[in-house]
């Protein structure tokens, strides 16, 4: 049997959970890519209903 020394095993324990760290690392990068882009989407949609109602004034008041 071979012993292993606390450098081997502490590279062969980072090379485990390292690629596991990076994996949670960009799932939380996505989400929060994907929270922005319906906050963003969300504003649109308020500045979109601002300038209808603004037009719709416009023609009443013509």
């Amino acid at each position: 049997m071979m012993a292993f020394s606390m450098g081997t095993l502490f590279f062969q324990l980072l090379m485990t959970l390292l690629p596991l760290a990076l994996l949670i690392l960009l799932l939380i990068f996505a989400w929060r890519g994907i929270k922005a882009h319906e906050r963003i989407a969300a504003s649109l949609e308020r500045l979109v209903q601002a300038k209808e109602m603004e037009r719709k004034r416009e023609t009443e008041e013509d």
